[in-house]
C-alpha cells in the first residue's frame, strides 16, 4: 500500500489516527494463572484468554514504538516495527479462526484443533523444538490474506524496506545527483516510506480491532453454550 500524498502536513493526522486506534485495543495484560491451570487439559479456554492477552500486549508495544519511529522520521525502524505488528495480527487471525470453528460447531475435533493451535503459539519454536514446532509466519499471513487480500502486499513492501535489500539500502539512503553524477547520502524516498508505513500501521490496527471483536464474540458464545 503506497500513499501518493507526499505533503509533510499529511503524516501527523495519520499518526494521530493510529494512536486513536491503538487506544481502542484492549490494554489489560493477561491475568495471572497458575502453571498447573495453564497446562491443564480441561483449561482450554484459559489458554485462549492468555494467548489473546499476550498477542494484544505485544501488538500494543510494537505499534506504540512504530508510532515513535514515524514521529522521529526513522523509515527503516518504522517499516521493521510495522512489519512485526502485521506478524502479530496474523497470529491473532489464526486464533480467531480456531475459536470461531468451535463456536460454530463444538466437537472433540474442533476443540482439539483449537487447543493445539494455542499450545503451538504459546510454546512452539522454530529451533530446538521440544514438542511444538512453531508455525511459519508466511503460512499464517497467506491464510489471513484470503480474508484481507491487501495484507500480503503490505507485508511484502514493508519487508523490502526492513531487509537490507535495494529498497532498504540504496533506495533509502542514496540518491544519484543527475547533474554531477555523484551518489549522495540522502534520499527523496524516505518520506514516501514513512507515509506508507503510517498508513500500513493504521490499516493493521483496524484489523486488530475487527479480529479481536470477533474473537471475543466467539468466546462469549462458547461460554454461553457451556453454561446451559
Amino acid at each position: 500500500m503506497v500513499a501518493d500524498n507526499k505533503s509533510e502536513e499529511s503524516l501527523p493526522p495519520v499518526i494521530l489516527e493510529a494512536k486513536r486506534k491503538l487506544d481502542l485495543i484492549a490494554s489489560k495484560p493477561p491475568k495471572s494463572v497458575t502453571k498447573e491451570l495453564l497446562i491443564d487439559d480441561n483449561a482450554v479456554i484459559i489458554r485462549v484468554a492468555v494467548l489473546r492477552g499476550v498477542i494484544l500486549t505485544r501488538t500494543r508495544e510494537l505499534a506504540d514504538v512504530s508510532i515513535q519511529s514515524l514521529e522521529n522520521r526513522h523509515p527503516t525502524a518504522a517499516a521493521t516495527l510495522v512489519r512485526a505488528t502485521v506478524e502479530s495480527i496474523a497470529l491473532l487471525y489464526d486464533l480467531k479462526l480456531s475459536v470461531g470453528r468451535v463456536a460454530s460447531e463444538q466437537s472433540d475435533e474442533t476443540v482439539s484443533e483449537m487447543d493445539r493451535m494455542v499450545r503451538t503459539a504459546l510454546w512452539g519454536r522454530r529451533y530446538n523444538v521440544d514438542i511444538f514446532k512453531a508455525t511459519n509466519i508466511t503460512t499464517r499471513l497467506q491464510r489471513m490474506a484470503k480474508e484481507v487480500p491487501a495484507i500480503w502486499s503490505i507485508y511484502e513492501n514493508l519487508s523490502e524496506v526492513a531487509h537490507p535489500n535495494a529498497d532498504g539500502l540504496t533506495g533509502l539512503y542514496l540518491t544519484l545527483n543527475e547533474r554531477s553524477g555523484d551518489l549522495e547520502f540522502r534520499s527523496d524516498q524516505q518520506w514516501r516510506v514513512l507515509l506508507t508505513a503510517a498508513h500500513n500501521l493504521s490499516t493493521t490496527l483496524d484489523a486488530v480491532i475487527i479480529f479481536d471483536n470477533e474473537l471475543r464474540s466467539y468466546v462469549q458464545a462458547i461460554d454461553a453454550r457451556n453454561q446451559n
